[in-house]
């Protein structure tokens, strides 16, 4: 949710450096405290089969620019998870699922720059990520559109680009694991390559979207300079570590995987054979058919990209939250109040049955004491009498109860009271919510001003682009900005708390 809002740059950083903290949370995790434990690699390759599958149908049914591509970093780390599972599952001949980690790590922080950088230039331009709004917009900017079918055809695990490659070792220990473990590694195979298949349908519903079609204008700048530089470097970097694998890419593999755990470098793949193209060729051949039975035929209606997707089917809000914010503290505190209270209880009645014990001792060896407690009862018991006969004393006492009933809802009366007055004169109801056209004091002080410089040296300023208004929009953007951004953050935070969680009941119980 933060990447339709923040800035095109930071959303390169967002998925290609920040998601990558936590693949080093569990790579720290994999490659040395469940180092070799299958249990734990089981574990790791639900979540990963369940993280890629879910990102990818979400990026395929979203219409937004952004978000498709956030959905697809979602989705690239279920690949990674899976990898660093297998890591766990195939032991001391885990070389080409380390392999496939580290460098699907390295790949997809280098293709979502390109991406996301591509995402930003066509945003810097139209203003909007909306789908349907960005139709043909870039089929004659010829250099874009080749950086950008660069990162998709990368991202897809085409032969020839970086992605092809870290895919194909993913691929080849998923089903060198199927050879040594009894778990169900051929359905983790296929959800391995449909989810391959979902991610080459979305890019290409983005390519065909945003760079086919006659709606674009050509010789119009688009870009700087140093956007062509930026833009272009990362682009070719992903063909040329595609078409070097055996220089590039396998000399990076064999400085990293120690971390890992792997035991050593293992053999060479030959990434272009037949056996390593096959599992690239059903991966393509699924995602041509889904784009054009659930692309074309089914989110395509009448020439617009409609948004199919549920909003009840949002985790963070229909499972996440709930669970972490308010299900699983009410149950801890349950459990919680529930051990204090039996602690009390059982205190207490300790100190109850001691109490006794010592008083019954007391009063049977003291004959004073048993006689001034008799006439202590006494006492009170003719008081009571007293007290009871006298029909003064019952009805001051009805009258005190009485008394302080009324003055009680006469107080709780004057509260509402006084909130209702203040409410309706003080702090009167601000009514509608705040938009663009309301005076914000700063913000539309300063543009005023500014608007009413440029009238007086003769420069009329339209209404849409007067400066008071643009203010007012970017301070409500910054403003939203930020709070999407908390918000992001105070759920990553929830999440980190919920998986220290797990590995510790991991640990303490399971293992």
């Amino acid at each position: 949710k933060a990447h339709p809002v923040a800035p095109s740059p930071a959303s390169a950083l967002l998925s290609g450096v920040l998601t990558k903290a936590g693949v080093w949370g569990m790579i720290a995790l994999c490659g040395s405290i469940f180092r070799d434990d299958a249990r734990w690699g089981a574990v790791m390759l639900l979540l990963g089969c369940i993280t890629m599958l879910l990102g990818a149908l979400k990026a395929l049914f979203s219409v937004d620019l952004k978000e498709t591509l956030a959905c697809s970093s979602m989705s690239q780390i279920g690949f990674i998870m899976t990898g660093l599972a297998m890591t766990c599952i195939l032991g001391e001949e885990n070389s080409l699922a380390a392999r496939g980690v580290l460098l699907h790590m390295m790949n997809h922080s280098l293709i979502k720059l390109d991406l996301f950088l591509c995402a930003g230039a066509v945003f810097m331009n139209t203003h909007t990520l909306d789908l349907n709004r960005l139709r043909g917009w870039g089929s004659k900017k010829s250099f874009l559109k080749t950086c950008f079918l660069l990162g998709a055809a990368a991202i897809a695990g085409i032969p020839g680009f970086s992605g092809y490659i870290s895919k194909t070792l993913l691929h080849e220990a998923i089903v060198e694991g199927a050879h040594v473990s009894s778990l169900p590694l051929a359905a983790a195979e296929w959800v391995f390559l449909i989810s391959g298949g979902i991610t080459l349908s979305y890019m290409l519903k983005l390519f065909v979207c945003i760079f086919t079609g006659e709606a674009g204008e050509k010789g119009k700048k688009y870009m700087g300079p140093a956007g062509y530089v930026s833009i272009g470097c990362a682009a070719a970097l992903l063909a040329v570590l595609g078409l070097t694998p055996y220089v590039t890419m396998d000399g990076i593999a064999s400085r990293g995987i120690g971390f890992l755990g792997a035991a050593g470098f293992g053999e060479a793949v030959r990434y272009f054979s037949f056996e390593c193209l096959k599992g690239s060729l059903i991966s393509v051949s699924f995602g041509g058919l889904i784009y054009l039975t659930v692309v074309r035929r089914l989110i395509m209606k009448d020439g617009k990209y409609r948004a199919l997707w549920p909003e009840k089917l949002d985790l963070e809000k229909s499972v996440y939250r709930p669970l972490l914010e308010r299900i699983l503290p009410e149950l801890f505190g349950k459990i919680s109040s529930l051990f204090a209270l039996n602690v009390l209880t059982s205190r207490l009645w300790n100190g109850a049955v001691r109490l006794s014990g010592e008083a019954a001792q007391l009063f049977a060896e003291n004959a004073l004491t048993s006689r001034a407690a008799s006439g202590i009862f006494k006492l009170s018991s003719v008081s009571s009498r007293i007290l009871s006969d006298n029909s003064i004393s019952s009805r001051a006492a009805l009258f005190v109860f009485r008394a302080s009933s009324v003055l009680s809802h006469a107080m709780d009366d004057m509260l509402d009271a006084l909130i209702y007055l203040l409410r309706k004169t003080v702090y009167r109801d601000l009514g509608e919510p705040v938009t663009d056209s309301v005076y914000l004091s700063m913000p539309y002080r300063v543009g005023h001003f500014i608007d009413r410089r440029l009238e007086r040296h003769g420069r009329t300023v339209p209404g849409q682009n007067r400066y008071a208004r643009l203010l007012v929009r970017r301070v409500n953007t910054i403003r939203m900005t930020v709070h999407e951004t908390a918000d992001s953050l105070s759920f990553a935070l929830f999440m980190l708390v919920a998986a220290i969680c797990v590995c510790l009941v991991y640990l303490l119980f399971l293992r």
